[in-house]
């Protein structure tokens, strides 16, 4: 499945722009959850249904996030990050997420997680890691997710794992505003989706 990001950034009318923290125009120097008031709409598509996630950034450390899907992919979720260090230079930052899906009524069953994010950069790469658990059904799972990006210029290449899949992306990173991706998960293969911040 082909996965294609479109990210369009702008201040809008109702808030200042001097209101908000500045969202750096390098991924590899962003910080874990969301800046402060700015907001994320990404739509995604691939072969086995879509999903559309939404993040804000309230504070200058506390992100909060909502998602849903469609076809297999039909389950309701939302989750909060915060991040709880930052230290530069080098970029390192530090959060811990916590995310609850409802499930769907035909693949999933309810599922929390929590997990302790940390991200270091190193000029042009950045490594996120991060681990905790996860309770579905009344049985606890250890989980663990891995990141590497690496940016040379508008270019950014980026390889994941955790413990059920991983993944790659290449994207093409115009400005913090608009970014276009191609993107490849082991499970439901490539896909597009597009990507609006404001």
């Amino acid at each position: 499945m082909w996965l294609w990001a479109l990210t369009a950034a702008h201040a809008t009318g109702l808030q200042p722009s001097s209101t908000r923290e500045p969202l750096p125009a390098r991924e590899v120097e962003r910080e874990i959850a969301l800046a402060k008031g700015w907001r994320e709409l990404e739509l995604r598509q691939d072969a086995t249904g879509g999903s559309a996630r939404v993040r804000a950034g309230l504070t200058e450390s506390l992100e909060v996030a909502a998602q849903g899907g469609w076809a297999e992919r039909n389950e309701i979720g939302f989750g909060a990050a915060m991040n709880v260090l930052r230290l530069e230079p080098p970029n390192t930052s530090a959060a811990v997420r916590v995310e609850h899906a409802l499930g769907s009524w035909e693949t999933r069953a309810p599922a929390t997680r929590g997990l302790v994010v940390g991200r270091q950069q190193f000029g042009g790469l950045m490594l996120t890691t991060g681990v905790g658990s996860e309770l579905v059904s009344d049985e606890l799972r250890l989980v663990a997710t891995a990141e590497l990006v690496l940016q040379a210029g508008p270019l950014v290449w980026a390889a994941w794992m955790d413990e059920r899949s991983w993944g790659l992306r290449g994207t093409l990173a115009v400005s913090r505003g608009f970014e276009l991706s191609a993107r490849f998960d082991e499970g439901p293969g490539w896909g597009a989706s597009v990507v609006g911040r404001y």
